[in-house]
């Protein structure tokens, strides 16, 4: 993608432009009003004027990105005999220098989703489109605008219970069989429908039509029986298989909607009080977790969450990583919440003693099984010694400079039991080949970004805070079948 970017920054200047011309013929707002959508004929005075007047409309402005220049929007609008004018504006110079970082993240993500390459300093972008480019670019518009109802489709599923539903009938079943087990109101039955059609069309379910079928002088009614994919065999609870079905829920909560809502507004303003921290302290008046101290039913939420999440990696990890554990004898799992992570590796591993460090909230409501100890303590100030240190989804919670704190404790706490000793750490990588992955971890850093003052990180910025931190080498291994990667 990067490429593609650089390339189209590098591209040839085209010829200049005929001498006179004739502004904004279509009628449309230009830069300032975002209205431009009129059609642009080709004549000389036409192709002139508009480029002399995208030009000095932004001529002089303070902190300006790059704009397209007169000759390149003259190339584009000489390439057919009618075009539309299409300008996309990011106005960074209205975006507060404390933000920039945030503001480039967004634009991240909307490119992952374009299929023409653009240059990352062009803020202003004049191109030709045909009919089919305009469909396509409205159609982008609509999935973008209307994403809030995908999540709500999914939740909307996830609650009702349907993946478990499909999952009892043997993995497929038509709406009929959905009806009679999954608690929905007779009248609202083709609302139902409708959201299942969705769900297929975007692959959570696969839709097929079956035949009408006669059957003992009554004949059965054509219609779709859904099966489940890959993606809601993951929300089936009842397999003895993980399900994430509670971190998807938690994640299209309310609570993560409506902080959403506000980052425009954040974005605007310079960091303050409390209260500005995050869109979500300025949606909700306090921090997450000050909020789940106060709400039980949140609480209850977040750790069912973490959780899923937990154990669907770990079956992973165990499988897939067990050299990692190899010649280990202990281990300590800092900020490990319940235990679910250090037992499952307790369970497949049972030479490693495992421990896990959290709060002494989290330590006092703990009952003791005898497959792993809990210990109350901080990890910025103490890590109890082992022969790995294992951080799963913890430092994507904090700043850098509290991530080279926490790895500077790590270090310490394997600092005895070299050769063997080493950090374990399970977090996104920013990257991903896949572009479906990437816009996943672009997503989680945007959620990190809005909820909890965290981001996802590249491998460029990890190098730097292993560095930092006073570890000399680390090896990279991407986890099969998820977003993360397990770093050493």
């Amino acid at each position: 993608m990067e490429e593609s970017m650089a390339m189209a920054a590098a591209e040839p200047s085209p010829p200049p432009p005929p001498p006179t011309m004739n502004p904004n013929p279509g009628g449309g707002g230009g830069p300032e009003g975002h209205g431009g959508g009129g059609t642009w004929r080709k004549t000389a005075a036409e192709k002139e004027g508009a480029a002399a007047a995208v030009a000095s409309s932004h001529a002089g402005r303070p902190n300006s990105a790059t704009w397209l220049a007169p000759e390149q929007i003259y190339t584009r609008l000489t390439s057919s005999p009618t075009v539309s004018m299409v300008e996309v504006y990011m106005p960074y110079n209205y975006v507060l220098t404390a933000k920039h970082n945030h503001a480039t993240q967004l634009l991240k993500l909307v490119r992952t989703n374009r299929s023409m390459p653009q240059s990352p300093t062009m803020p202003v972008l004049a191109m030709a489109a045909t009919s089919a480019e305009h469909s396509q670019a409205e159609a982008e518009l609509w999935c973008h605008n209307f994403g809030y109802l995908k999540s709500m489709a999914l939740r909307c599923a996830i609650q009702l219970g349907i993946p478990n539903a499909i999952h009892r009938r043997g993995g497929a079943a038509t709406l009929s069989e959905l009806y009679a087990t999954v608690p929905i109101a007779a009248s609202k039955r083709p609302c139902m429908s409708r959201i299942m059609t969705f769900l297929a069309t975007s692959g959570i379910f696969r839709e097929e039509v079956v035949p009408a079928d006669a059957d003992g002088g009554e004949t059965t009614a054509a219609g779709p029986r859904y099966h489940l994919t890959a993606a809601s065999r993951l929300l089936v609870d009842d397999d003895g298989r993980a399900c994430v079905s509670p971190l998807f829920v938690l994640c299209s909560s309310p609570l993560y909607f409506t902080a959403s809502q506000h980052t425009a507004e954040w974005l605007q303003k310079e960091d303050g009080g409390a209260a500005e921290r995050i869109p979500l302290t300025m949606a909700h008046g306090g921090g997450f977790y000050d909020i789940a101290r106060r709400d039980a039913a949140l609480a209850v939420c977040f750790d069912e969450a973490m959780g899923s999440d937990t154990r669907f990696v770990a079956e992973i990890v165990v499988r897939q990583c067990g050299g990692v554990f190899a010649g280990l004898t202990s281990m300590v799992d800092v900020g490990g919440n319940n235990g679910t992570m250090a037992k499952a590796i307790a369970e497949a591993f049972p030479h490693v003693k495992c421990t896990v460090l959290e709060v002494p909230r989290v330590v006092d409501a703990m009952p003791a099984d005898g497959t792993v100890k809990f210990v109350a303590g901080d990890m910025m100030e103490f890590i109890p010694p082992a022969d790995a240190v294992f951080l799963k989804c913890v430092l994507h919670n904090w700043s850098d400079e509290d991530c080279v704190q926490i790895l500077k404790r790590s270090k310490e706490a394997i600092s005895t039991r070299e050769p063997k000793g080493k950090v374990v750490i399970v977090e996104v990588v920013l990257g991903s080949p896949s572009k479906k992955a990437l816009e996943a971890q672009l997503l989680m850093d945007l959620c990190m970004m809005v909820v909890l003052e965290g981001k996802e990180r590249t491998e460029e910025t990890w190098h730097k805070i292993f560095l930092d931190a006073g570890f000399t080498q680390y090896k990279i291994t991407p986890i099969l079948g998820t977003t993360r990667s397990l770093i050493e």
